[in-house]
């Protein structure tokens, strides 16, 4: 039996990719392209909700009650010269994104997130490779008139 998981991973294309079930409660998924092996994700195979997965940040209050955060994985740090930034970030609050210099270099740290979402539209932030822009994501998940769940990614200008 094969399930299907939603993806954006960092400096990839959305995509969906069949996900093999161990048992009853958990399911393993590797991505082609990747050497990181495979991830072994807890999931009720009763679950009617979503698994998305993306590389980034999860915003405060971005995300419906009813979503549920299955797994996070720390990835790495990415990092730009500080000088292909467009201007010194300035956020009001002390929370993500954190850059920090390094020499020359401006970087930050991402995580992948496995989350399932319901119905609903959610909002993550992930970052772009050569400038460390910030781009925001809403996901939409919904179901069409032939009962097939939908998800679609928009992404804020930059």
């Amino acid at each position: 039996m094969s399930e299907k998981i939603y993806h954006y991973r960092h400096e990839k294309s959305v995509g969906t990719l069949d996900v093999h079930r161990n048992d009853a409660k958990s399911v393993s998924v590797s991505f082609p392209d990747e050497l990181s092996g495979e991830y072994r994700i807890p999931l009720d195979e009763r679950e009617q909700r979503a698994l998305v997965v993306f590389d980034g940040d999860l915003l405060f209050g971005a995300l419906p009650k009813k979503a549920t955060v299955v797994r996070s994985i720390s990835l790495s740090q990415i990092s730009c010269p500080s000088r292909s930034m467009r201007k010194t970030p300035v956020f009001l609050y002390d929370a993500v994104p954190s850059y920090e210099k390094n020499g020359t270099r401006m970087q930050i740290h991402i995580s992948r997130y496995f989350i399932l979402l319901p119905v609903c539209t959610a909002v993550v932030r992930k970052y772009r490779d050569k400038s460390l822009s910030p781009i925001y994501v809403i996901i939409r998940v919904c179901v069409n008139n032939h009962g097939t769940r939908v998800v679609e990614w928009q992404t804020s200008s930059y």
